[in-house]
């Protein structure tokens, strides 16, 4: 009886407590959605939040030249540099062919293209520390991880960090060493070094086909990622044989890998064979100790930065030392720390130039993602907030991203607007406006964007330069020239000016706005403002001078 009784009671209890599954299961659906949500709004939010740098900026005016020079800008055909030997012809090609297709509104194509690296940049970074630390099932933790990077590594951020604590945390946690990144808001070929990332990614996942192609991409559009991309290849062969345990279809890999970046390998190597030893050595010495030494000189990029950033690999390495994507990370480090190591020991600028250390542009931000992810993940998994918060959280996120959509948007436009009150558009919008066939001019390393923004020819500038040895020599020689005249004193001002119009067929030189060039014999002031002016050789016949 009494054994009935008790049997009724948890019968009834469990009718009673049955429906709560079916709420937790709702529940946690809900869940699942919204956190899938918020990781696909993040991609397009983070490259909002990060902004970009306008059009043309910095290393942009080297990339950008060739191709919008062969698009008919201008007369870009007659600058010299134009037609020197190109380091980046598939980019060049993708910089003519939008020129050609969306005439006018090329810089809007250039915008989204950057927009689109960017997502993959967050895609594979996220999908890297899914892949490492198992959240496939966890996408409340994958949007906050997504979240977390798109708010550490955006421009509003950098500013709140730098005013506050004086230092830029997003470049510690995204940026390799000597001054070498795949995104910082330019769109050039560095920045699909992101499909290094991918690579990874793919790796992972056991796509190897995908894994070998997005390595062999990046290295080919940017051949400066031949290296990093050979490491990655090694990584993609290596988990294949543990995964497949197939020899045959581990030789397929690396063979795939080795036809893909065969044409671009031969391409250099025959393109930028040496002219002679003596010039190929002058020109190496002046690539590696002047030009490029942020990037190739051990001496000059060696400081407190790299500690911090070799940390964050070494934390990364310990913390994934039974996880896949160790072996990227241990077999990149050692690759970066040997060839350093022999660069520094045998002070080679050939393989200076070769920057081993390259590979630190995708180690840095893959074990910031990981070290960022291994948190999360923890915080997950051992239950530190109560289900009761997870309304509040929810909400948060979703404050923190429609704070991040205004905020990036409204860093975009100051940085638009701030470029186009730059000190230098005056003098470049009138060079356009009086540009004609013959005109070369000469100017200070402030007005680098003359080309690309007026699209006429200059003798040198110091921002965009050749990489053939006989074009070094030669871009060396022009810039010396060049800059020369702008160290003048008052006294031998006109002198400088006169000489370099007479020995060079320079027909324009922007001059810095001084009292000390405004009379100086032979030349017709065309434009001044307040910060320059720009006179032309009243000597020279415009249709009879040509730009090389």
């Amino acid at each position: 009886m009494e054994k009935g009784i008790q049997a009724e009671k948890v019968k009834e209890g469990l009718q009673a407590i049955e429906p709560a599954p079916t709420v937790a299961r709702g529940s946690q659906a809900r869940a699942q959605s919204w956190g899938s949500l918020g990781f696909w709004l993040c991609l397009p939010l983070f490259a909002i939040a990060y902004t970009q740098a306008p059009f043309f900026s910095s290393n942009q005016h080297h990339y950008f030249l060739r191709g919008i020079a062969q698009s008919g800008e201008g007369y870009l055909t007659q600058d010299w540099l134009a037609n020197t030997v190109d380091t980046s012809p598939l980019f060049t090609a993708l910089i003519q062919v939008t020129e050609s297709a969306f005439a006018g509104y090329s810089v809007l194509a250039y915008a989204f293209y950057y927009i689109v690296l960017s997502m993959v940049f967050l895609y594979a970074s996220v999908g890297i520390a899914v892949r490492t630390w198992k959240m496939e099932q966890q996408s409340s933790a994958i949007w906050a991880l997504a979240l977390a990077l798109t708010i550490l590594l955006s421009y509003p951020f950098e500013m709140l960090s730098k005013t506050v604590i004086g230092m830029d945390i997003g470049y510690h946690l995204e940026e390799g060493v000597a001054k070498q990144y795949l995104l910082d808001g330019l769109l050039q070929p560095s920045t699909f070094g992101v499909f290094l990332l991918l690579s990874v990614y793919f790796t992972l996942s056991h796509k190897w086909a995908g894994a070998v192609l997005a390595g062999a991409f990046a290295a080919i559009v940017h051949p400066s990622y031949l290296l990093p991309a050979a490491v990655l290849t090694l990584f993609s062969m290596i988990q294949a044989l543990r995964h497949t345990r197939s020899l045959s279809f581990t030789f397929w890999l690396g063979t795939l890998s080795l036809v893909l970046v065969l044409p671009v390998v031969l391409y250099n190597l025959s393109t930028f064979s040496a002219t002679s030893e003596s010039i190929k050595s002058e020109a190496y010495r002046i690539l590696v100790t002047d030009r490029l030494a942020h990037h190739a000189m051990i001496t000059t990029w060696l400081n407190k930065t790299v500690v911090i950033k070799v940390g964050l690999v070494c934390l990364a390495l310990y913390l994934t030392r039974h996880r896949p994507v160790c072996l990227v990370l241990a077999l990149g480090f050692g690759w970066a720390v040997v060839g350093t190591a022999a660069q520094y020991v045998t002070g080679s600028h050939f393989l200076a130039l070769l920057f081993p250390w390259r590979i630190s542009v995708a180690l840095v931000p893959l074990a910031s993602v990981l070290i960022i992810g291994a948190a999360i993940a923890w915080l997950e998994r051992s239950r530190v907030w109560v289900p009761q918060a997870g309304q509040v959280l929810k909400t948060t996120a979703m404050v923190a991203m429609v704070t991040l959509l205004f905020s990036g948007t409204y860093f975009q436009l100051a940085r638009l607007t701030a470029h186009e009150m730059d000190d230098v558009q005056g003098i470049i919008k009138h060079a356009k406006s009086i540009r004609s066939p013959g005109q070369l001019y000469v100017v200070p390393r402030q007005v680098e964007g003359l080309r690309l923004g007026a699209g006429v020819p200059v003798w040198a500038d110091y921002k965009s330069l050749p990489y053939k040895d006989i074009d070094v020599i030669t871009w060396n020689t022009r810039l010396k020239q060049s800059e020369a005249l702008y160290r003048s004193t008052p006294e031998n001002a006109c002198d400088n000016l006169k000489q370099v119009l007479a020995t060079t067929p320079v027909t324009h030189v922007i001059l810095p706005a001084a009292d000390s060039w405004q009379q100086c014999p032979g030349t017709e002031l065309l434009y001044q403002d307040s910060y320059y002016m720009l006179v032309q050789d009243s000597s020279k016949s415009l249709g009879l001078v040509t730009a090389n």
